[in-house]
C-alpha cells in the first residue's frame, strides 16, 4: 500500500496536497487587496483573480473535488474582520449549511492576513466539521498542537507583513502632511489638486463654497443647501452635504490619524463661521449593531429627504401603562433636517420586503435559467466550431505545399485567440449556470442564512422609499432602479 501510494504521488505531481478523509465539495475565495487601476488597463495586466481561478480549478479537478462555487473579493483586505468579508463569509457559511465541505484559496494571504481573524475562520469551519486549505501550503488547522503551530507561524508572517508595509507607508504618509499634500483621495468641492499634489482653490466655486456655509450657520436645513449646491453644478449626497460642514480641509488644515498640519493650503472659509455652521451638525455616536434583516443595507430610504433610514426600538405605551412593551421600527436617520421624518414597523417594512424579493425570484428562475443554458449550449457550440477550425489551420500550416507561411501562420494565431476566448466564455456562463441552480435549489426563503437574504434583497430590490405617514396611499415606493 505505502509503494503504490508513493507511485501515485510520483506519476500525478499536479496533486499538491493528498488529505486524510478528502471532502468532495469545495468552495473558493477569490481576494485582491486592492484592484486600483489596474482593471482599466485590460484583462492582461489583471491578471490575479484569474490565475487565482484557474489555480482552484485545477487543484480540485486533480483531486477529484467538486468545486461548487467561486466567491470574488475585490478591494477587499485580509486584515477585515470576518464580518465584513463578503467573499470569506458566505463561503464560511456554505460549510456551516452543508452545502460545502471545506474553503479553498489560491494563496495563504489570500485568505486573511490577521491571526485573530484567522482564529474566528478556523473556529467556525473546524466546528462545523469542514477544513481550510490554501493551495501553497495545505491544510490550515488548529486541530492538533503541530497543526496549529504551523498555522500560527503562517499566519503570525501574514500579520508581519501587514504591520510592516504599514509602518512604511505611515512614512510617506506622514512626509506628504508635512508637504500639505492630502494622503487620502477624496477632496471637498472648492478645491483642486495642484501639480505639487497641494490644494489649489476652484476660483469659480471660492464664492460658492462661502455662501452655503453662510446659509447653514443662518438655520438652513441641509436638504436646502444641498439643493443650492445642486443648482449651482454641485452635485452632494445629503451625508455627502453633512460631512462638508465638519470637514477641516476648508480651514486650510490636514488632520488624517495622529497626522496635522494647520497651515497646509489656503482656507476658503474662516474659523468663526466655520464654526458656526457645524454647531448645527448633528454629532452622533456609532449606531449599535442591529441583527433586523434590513439594518445597515442602505436600502430603506426616507421619501422626505433621501436619508437611510435606521434600526431602533420604541415603546408602544406611556410610561405605567400595564401592556406597555418595545417594539422594533425602521426611521429616518437625519431627523434634526428631515422637512417629514419617517418612521415605520419593522415587522411590516420586512414582511412587504421579503415578499417583493421572493415574487421577483419566482418570476425570474425559470426565464432566467432557461435563457442561460441556451446561452451555455450556443457557448459550447462556438468552442466546438472554434476548436475545429484551429485543427484544420494547424493541419494547412503542416501542409508541403503551403505558398504562404507567414499568412498562415497569422491565421493559426488569430484562430487560437479565438478559441481561447470561446472557451473563457464558456467556463464564465457554466459558473453562472452552476450559480443559478444552486439558487433554484434553495428558494425556499426560511432556508437561507441572514447574510444571503440580505445579499437577495440587496441584489433584487437596491432602492425601497418610505414615505410620511401622513401621505395618502401606500408607504412603501418600489423605485424602477
Amino acid at each position: 500500500m505505502v509503494l503504490e501510494e508513493y507511485a501515485a504521488r510520483t506519476a500525478n505531481p499536479r496533486r499538491m496536497h493528498i488529505l486524510p478523509d478528502q471532502p468532495r465539495r469545495a468552495v473558493g475565495v477569490i481576494r485582491v487587496s486592492k484592484v486600483g487601476k489596474r482593471a482599466l488597463k485590460g484583462e492582461e495586466r489583471f491578471v490575479s483573480p484569474r490565475e487565482q481561478q484557474a489555480k482552484l480549478s485545477e487543484w480540485c479537478q486533480a483531486q477529484g473535488i467538486q468545486l461548487v462555487t467561486v466567491r470574488e473579493e475585490l478591494d477587499v483586505s485580509g486584515k477585515r474582520p470576518l464580518e465584513k468579508r463578503p467573499g470569506l463569509l458566505p463561503a464560511i457559511e456554505d460549510v456551516e449549511r452543508g452545502a460545502a465541505d471545506m474553503v479553498i484559496v489560491a494563496y495563504f494571504d489570500r485568505l486573511v492576513r490577521s491571526l485573530r481573524v484567522q482564529a474566528d475562520i478556523l473556529d467556525r469551519v473546524e466546528k462545523a466539521g469542514g477544513q481550510v486549505v490554501a493551495l501553497d501550503a495545505g491544510r490550515i488547522s488548529n486541530a492538533t498542537a503541530a497543526q496549529w503551530l504551523n498555522a500560527t507561524v503562517l499566519g503570525m508572517m501574514a500579520d508581519y507583513h501587514v504591520r510592516v508595509t504599514r509602518e512604511k507607508t505611515d512614512v510617506a504618509k506622514r512626509d506628504a502632511v508635512d508637504r500639505g499634500v492630502p494622503p487620502f483621495p477624496n477632496i471637498p468641492p472648492g478645491y483642486v489638486r495642484g501639480t505639487d499634489g497641494r490644494l489649489v482653490v476652484v476660483e469659480e466655486h471660492r464664492d460658492l463654497i462661502a455662501r452655503v456655509f453662510k446659509m447653514r450657520a443662518g438655520g438652513a436645513s441641509l436638504t436646502q443647501c444641498r439643493l443650492f449646491l445642486s443648482a449651482n453644478g454641485i452635485e452632494r449626497s445629503y451625508r455627502a452635504t453633512q460631512t462638508m460642514f465638519a470637514n477641516r480641509l476648508y480651514l486650510g488644515e490636514i488632520h488624517f490619524s495622529d497626522m496635522v498640519n494647520l497651515q497646509a493650503h489656503e482656507p476658503l472659509v474662516d474659523r468663526e463661521l466655520f464654526v458656526k455652521a457645524g454647531e448645527r451638525v448633528e454629532k452622533r455616536g456609532r449606531p449599535a449593531k442591529s441583527d433586523r434583516l434590513l439594518a445597515r443595507l442602505g436600502v430603506l430610504v426616507c421619501r422626505s429627504c433621501g436619508a437611510r433610514l435606521t434600526a431602533a426600538t420604541v415603546w408602544n405605551h406611556t410610561k405605567g401603562h400595564s401592556n406597555r412593551r418595545r417594539y422594533a421600527i425602521y426611521r429616518c436617520g437625519m431627523p434634526g433636517d428631515c422637512p417629514s421624518p419617517v418612521t415605520i414597523s419593522a415587522t411590516l417594512v420586512e414582511q412587504a420586503v421579503e415578499d417583493a424579493v421572493r415574487r421577483q425570484l419566482e418570476a425570474d428562475r425559470g426565464t432566467g435559467t432557461a435563457s442561460l443554458e441556451q446561452e451555455l449550449r450556443d457557448a459550447a457550440a462556438l468552442v466546438e466550431l472554434t476548436q475545429k477550425r484551429l485543427k484544420n489551420a494547424i493541419l494547412l500550416l503542416s501542409g508541403d505545399d503551403l505558398d504562404n507561411i507567414e499568412a498562415a501562420q497569422e491565421q493559426l494565431s488569430q484562430h487560437r485567440a479565438r478559441a481561447r476566448e470561446a472557451t473563457e466564455l464558456y467556463e464564465r456562463l457554466q459558473a453562472s449556470t452552476d450559480s443559478l441552480t444552486v439558487l433554484s435549489a434553495t428558494h425556499d426563503w426560511d432556508k437561507l442564512t441572514m447574510n444571503e437574504k440580505r445579499a437577495l434583497i440587496r441584489a433584487v430590490l437596491p432602492r425601497v422609499e418610505i414615505a410620511p405617514a401622513c401621505e395618502v396611499g401606500s408607504r412603501i415606493h418600489w423605485p424602477a432602479s
